[in-house]
């Protein structure tokens, strides 16, 4: 029975770890280590053992990404789709090859990746709308929510890290 893992789901696996290799065509090792992926694995089997207790809660921003995503799925065509999953959550896997190319040739690829600039304009989105400086500090915990939610990108810790700190200066004023 195939089943579909959600974040909280227990399991027990049996794996096959590979270390990657360089090659005289591509630097494997090297690209994987400079993004702190040491090793690929593949599960030969899987159990699920059951969900670990207040799983939600404790994966918020994740089960919040996956239901971003079923909405854009469902608002957008697939190509469409992928585009914006990619520009508002950073989630590429879906875009394809030559797209990716694309946007490579043209200098336009760090669009896809989140940035300072998404963090800025959510926060300039919920600040917008509120002029009370205490309910501001209520962006400090949804910054880092989204933060999570979109895979904890240096770029956007730092930009969340930058942005507490501006909220944090309004308060104190």
């Amino acid at each position: 029975e195939e089943r579909k893992v959600s974040p909280g789901d227990i399991l027990n696996l049996t794996l096959k770890i590979y270390e990657y290799e360089d090659t005289e065509f591509f630097a494997q090792r090297t690209y994987y280590k400079s993004r702190h992926i040491d090793a690929m694995a593949y599960a030969s089997s899987a159990e699920f053992l059951g969900r670990e207790e207040n799983a939600k809660f404790l994966y918020l921003p994740q089960y919040l990404a996956e239901g971003v995503k079923k909405r854009i799925e469902f608002l957008f065509e697939s190509d469409a789709a992928a585009f914006v999953k990619s520009l508002i959550l950073g989630d590429t896997e879906d875009i394809s090859d030559d797209f990716r190319k694309d946007l490579r040739r043209t200098g336009l690829s760090h669009i896809v990746s989140v940035s300072g600039l998404h963090v800025s304009f959510l926060i300039g989105f919920i600040i917008l709308f509120t002029k009370n400086k205490y309910i501001k500090l209520l962006t400090i915990p949804v910054m880092f929510c989204f933060a999570i939610m979109v895979g904890a990108p240096q770029s956007a810790l730092r930009a969340v890290i930058m942005q507490t700190l501006v909220v944090l200066a309004g308060v104190r004023k």
